[in-house]
Order: structure tokens, then sequence, then C-alpha cells
């Protein structure tokens, strides 16, 4: 594959300065098992969840359906996202372990190739295990934006880290699904200071993000903007069928620069040129 990235971008890899940050279309990419939901598909798999526990009535889960097939503004969706996770009170650990940690679920060809590509950094907005499925060597340590100072020690030591920053869902209480969550979250010191510091210190490169589901990035992007102004780094995003327009505003508004491409089967033979590429 004849791929191009950004000097600047293969510069850092070399200098062992590039991060990932992964979202949701990892989750679904080939070779995955555990049927991951994309963000639209999530409150469904929710409303599901409410209907086999029995905490809401019938017509109330048939209205929410219809309501989530419409279109909705972040903020709404996870308003309403909210009123599920306390409608299945108890059991929304439950749900959880239901839909982000199935039985069979088994990290894909795209997640092996990022172990190879042995950056120190890998952040993720899933709250699924499949990364923690890797085998690195030497292991990579999970941490929530629960244990962001731990995080932020760790890197510092030159030690690898997964940094979960929208929480695991194996420890409900460090999910983050709901507008009062990511407040509790984003105005959280260490938080602020790991973001701050991968920002600052490492570029950037975010991967499985798509326009056609949205959410994921705007829920690192949009609630972390002013983390984001502070960075003097340019960071990177890989996208599928981004417009010129998209490409502006990401640039404009958060200092990320669009990498486009035009087949999501084309991403691990994309990751496989960047490994041959920093090795050149």
């Amino acid at each position: 594959m004849n791929f191009t990235f950004p000097p600047p971008l293969l510069a850092d890899y070399r200098s062992k300065k590039l991060a990932l940050c992964i979202g949701s279309g990892l989750s679904l990419s080939k070779g995955v098992q555990g049927n991951f939901p994309t963000w639209t598909q999530l409150p469904q798999r929710f409303l599901d969840a409410c209907e086999r526990q029995g905490v809401l009535d019938a017509e109330i889960i048939a209205a929410k359906r219809a309501q989530f097939t419409k279109r909705m503004r972040l903020e709404v969706m996870l308003a309403e996202l909210g009123t599920l996770s306390t409608a299945l009170g108890r059991g929304y650990q439950d749900a959880l372990n239901e839909i982000f940690r199935p039985p069979d679920a088994a990290p894909g060809l795209v997640h092996d190739i990022i172990a190879q590509l042995g950056v120190g950094a890998i952040l993720t907005t899933n709250y699924d295990p499949l990364i923690e499925e890797l085998r690195e060597t030497p292991r990579r340590h999970p941490y929530t934006w629960k244990e962001a100072n731990l995080a932020l020690n760790d890197l510092k030591s030159g030690r690898r880290v997964l940094f979960k920053i929208h929480g695991t869902a194996e420890r409900h209480d460090t999910v983050v699904l709901t507008e009062r969550e990511y407040d509790q979250a984003r105005s959280d010191k260490s938080y602020q200071s790991v973001l701050r510091h991968l920002l600052q210190e490492y570029t950037v490169l975010f991967l499985g993000y798509g326009m056609n589901d949205p959410f994921d990035i705007d829920l690192v992007l949009k609630w972390n903007a002013e983390v984001f102004h502070s960075a003097a780094r340019r960071h990177y995003v890989l996208l599928k069928d981004a417009s010129d327009t998209d490409s502006d505003r990401y640039l404009r508004d958060y200092n990320v620069q669009v990498i486009p491409y035009s087949d999501h089967a084309a991403l691990p033979g994309i990751l496989e040129e960047l490994q041959r590429a920093g090795s050149r």
C-alpha cells in the first residue's frame, strides 16, 4: 500500500512521541468478536436491557425506541442515556457487561497491528476490553479517568499506558455516558493534567472515528476543547470520507489535521504502512 503520512507525524512516531486515540470504529472492524454497538445503536441496546430487566413499561420503551431513531444533538443523546442508566439502577452493571463484555469478545486484525506499532500511550473512548486483550510486551497498564494521576506517573516514567478516558465497562462507576458524568470527568484536575500532558508531549493520532457516527470524536474534541487549545502540537485524525468543511473545522477549532481515506477495510494496511515508514 502507498499511503502518505504527514512528515511531522512520522518524525514523532520515530522518536516515540506518537500516541493513539481509539474510537468505537475499531471495535467494529474485521475479525473483532463481540457484536459491539455503534453509538447510534447503543440506546437500543440499553432499551433491550430495560426490557429484559422489566424496569420500564412497554409503552415507554416503544416511545423511546422511536425517539432514538431520529437525529438528535449530542447533549440530548447524553441526557436520554442518563434516563436509561437511572432506570436500570442496580441492573446498570449487568447491562454494561452484556453490551461491552460479552463472553466471546476478542480483538481483530487492526488491534494486532496496533500492538506491533509499540506506542507508549494509547487512549480510548471505548468501554470494551479489546485493547486489554492484546498480548503486548512489556505489559500495558490500563487506567480510567479516575486513576488519571497514576496514568500520568507511569507516562512520565516511560511505562506503556492505556488511558480509558471514558471509563471501563467492568466498573460502572467509571463509565462516562451522561452529560453529568462528562462534566464530572472533564472538571477533574487529574484528568485535565494527564490529557494536557499527552497533548503537549505527544502527537495524537485518532483512529476508529467516522463522520457517520460523530458522537465518539465530538465527545473527545468538543468536551475538551480548552485543553486542545492550550496544546501547541498539531494532532491528526484518520477519517473516512471527511468533507473539506469538516477538515477545516477540526483544524481551526482543535488544531487536529484530517488525514482522509476512502475504505475502512484499508485501515490495517494504512497502519502497517505507518509501521514501515517509521522504520525507514
